[in-house]
């Protein structure tokens, strides 16, 4: 699309310096808008990490919990059916807290890939718009180096 867009840009060079001067303007103000977006999906990864790490914190204590719950089961074996049960959610709720760390992990690595892909299209995006100012430059200096060519004919 970009490509498409610059092609198009560079086959209307003919246009008024005015224009082309707001386009560019067009360009730099969509290229603010996606580096903000990529900080953006930068700061709900690191929040995403965050919470990730929370959760696999309080699945280490929930373990630890397990562990001491399955000690006082052993001690305690008149109660057993009653521990017992108690474990169960416990270790339910670990491996589900566990199962959920494990996805929010995933999710945060394809983040991480999917702000990889964004910074790759930005910076071939950027490479473009630059190739894009280049080429108005050039034909600038061109046009004008026509227009003095032709006053000079003019006058002789």
């Amino acid at each position: 699309v970009v490509a498409t867009e610059v092609k198009s840009l560079a086959d209307q060079t003919a246009k008024a310096t005015e224009e082309i001067g707001a386009q560019i303007g067009q360009i730099q103000g969509a290229t603010a808008n996606a580096v903000e977006a990529i900080a953006s999906i930068g700061r709900t990864i690191d929040s995403v990490a965050d919470s990730t790490q929370q959760i696999a914190e309080a699945a280490a204590q929930q373990k630890d919990a397990t562990s001491e719950i399955a000690s006082s089961a052993a001690n305690a074996a008149g109660r057993t059916q009653d521990v017992t049960a108690n474990i169960s959610d416990v270790t339910n709720a670990s491996v589900e807290t566990t199962k959920d760390a494990g996805t929010l992990n995933s999710m945060a690595e394809m983040l991480i890939e999917q702000t990889g892909t964004i910074d790759t299209f930005l910076n071939k995006f950027m490479q473009e718009v630059q190739s894009f100012e280049s080429m108005v430059r050039e034909e600038k200096t061109s046009n004008r180096h026509k227009t003095e060519g032709t006053s000079g004919r003019d006058a002789a």
